[in-house]
């Protein structure tokens, strides 16, 4: 066996295999803020009813976007201080769609997982959000206008 050319070997495909991985997740990256640029920014809070109706539970949700193409969202009190927070990821594959998992500030223990369709035609989200425990509610968030 020829133990230099083996090593060396090793070594390329593994720097190969390496470049092609974060290639691939530098362009899923770039793809992800390219698509989403607009979700960013500051929104007013709905409660959706069990009848539909949109009632405003006076916060704001404040989303911005990270470096890896996620976002992440605040839900501010009137007062803005911070209620709970979550981590959003939108998706490539179905386009408008995210998937989050939220956790309140002061209650480490209430937490939940969300289900997000962004319209960007109204610049506004449905949420859907299911607690913990099984609870499941509803949002509108609707972009504030400058």
């Amino acid at each position: 066996m020829d133990w230099p050319n083996l090593i060396v070997g090793a070594f390329l495909g593994f720097l190969a295999h390496w470049a092609f991985v974060e290639m691939k997740e530098y362009s899923e990256r770039r793809k992800l803020r390219k698509a989403y640029s607009a979700v960013a920014g500051d929104y007013v809070n709905f409660r959706i009813k069990a009848n539909g109706i949109r009632e405003p539970t006076g916060g704001t949700v404040r989303i911005v976007g990270q470096p890896d193409g996620s976002f992440k969202a605040h839900g501010l009190h009137p007062n803005h201080v911070v209620e709970w927070e979550s981590i959003i990821r939108m998706s490539l594959e179905l386009t408008g769609t995210g998937t989050g998992h939220y956790r309140y500030i002061d209650d480490a223990g209430h937490t939940g997982a969300q289900a997000l369709t962004f319209i960007p035609e109204k610049r506004c989200f449905i949420v859907t959000a299911t607690s913990g425990i099984g609870d499941e509610f509803r949002h509108y968030w609707k972009r504030r206008e400058a």
